[in-house]
């Protein structure tokens, strides 16, 4: 397009909800549904999503850009996902994911919401404004609410610094690095030793003969391939480490009102569940340390 002229962007306008009469929606371009997106249906744009209304049970939307709804998302085979941002008013029992920030105005409750950017709750209205209760929360930036958790003491699960691809592969690392520390302990006990030490290992072969010999021969061959392989195990860690360095030096989980027992704090590889209320808390990486201010 000539430099200082609008980008044309084809609109697609519906008038009234997407059900039976409209169909399913795929458009080239942004849409606007003035009504809602009833039961079942799916709307797939490559631009912008505008709906009026709000998103019901079973819906697929997908957009290339943003996705704004004027009321809320519901429903357990809801998805919508957005290449940009998402602005909703509350979202229940949905998968919601976004490749910039999740920003809803009143409350989630029980939904699966993943963002490459920050998720933020508004002071809503109502017994339930301004909480995220249960469900699984991932913002790579950080997490904002007014409450966390409810009375019920639900498990609401919040993680910051981390996706779940990532928090998957560091958990599956950390449990072969403990197997792998268990069994060089074990092998270690054979030489009567708690923690390695070559020179000592050396001594006990040169003084071992006959049988004795080949068996600690043996354990020490094994010795060495189990720490080469706990070695690897380590360098792996070290490179996930240093990709989410820089994002969970940031990243934080925040209640502005409460924080109620049976919420689960994730920030990168530090894990705290809230066992009792806490007034306003913050919680952060201080030299890898989980810490709440």
């Amino acid at each position: 397009s000539i430099p200082g002229e609008l980008a044309v962007v084809d609109t697609l306008i519906i008038e009234s909800d997407v059900g039976f009469d409209t169909g399913n929606l795929e458009f080239n371009g942004e849409i606007v549904i003035k009504g809602s997106v009833g039961q079942g249906f799916t709307v797939k744009a490559t631009g912008n999503v505008f709906v009026f209304g709000s998103v019901d049970a079973g819906v697929t939307l997908m957009a290339g850009g943003d996705i704004v709804i004027g009321h809320g998302i519901g429903g357990r085979r809801t998805r919508v996902v957005a290449r940009g941002e998402i602005r909703v008013g509350w979202v229940e029992e949905a998968r919601v994911r976004a490749g910039g920030d999740i920003l809803i105005g009143s409350h989630a409750i029980q939904a699966i919401l993943h963002a490459d950017g920050v998720i933020s709750v508004e002071e809503g209205t109502g017994p339930r404004g301004g909480a995220i209760s249960g469900g699984e929360v991932w913002g790579l930036s950080g997490i904002q609410m007014q409450t966390a958790g409810s009375n019920a003491h639900n498990m609401t699960n919040l993680t910051a610094g981390m996706d779940p691809e990532g928090a998957k592969k560091l958990d599956l690392l950390n449990r072969k690095l403990e197997e792998s520390n268990k069994l060089i302990l074990r092998h270690l006990s054979r030489f009567q030793l708690q923690k390695l030490d070559v020179a000592a290992i050396q001594k006990r072969l040169a003084a071992s003969t006959g049988p004795q010999k080949k068996v600690l021969a043996r354990a020490a061959k094994q010795l060495g391939q189990l720490v080469q392989i706990h070695q690897g195990f380590l360098n792996e860690r070290k490179e996930i480490d240093s990709k989410v360095g820089s994002v969970l030096r940031t990243a934080y989980i925040e209640a502005a009102d409460a924080m109620f027992p049976g919420v689960n704090i994730r920030i990168g590889d530090s894990q705290r569940l809230v066992k009792s209320p806490m007034k306003s808390a913050r919680f952060e990486i201080r030299d890898e340390s989980l810490v709440v201010k």
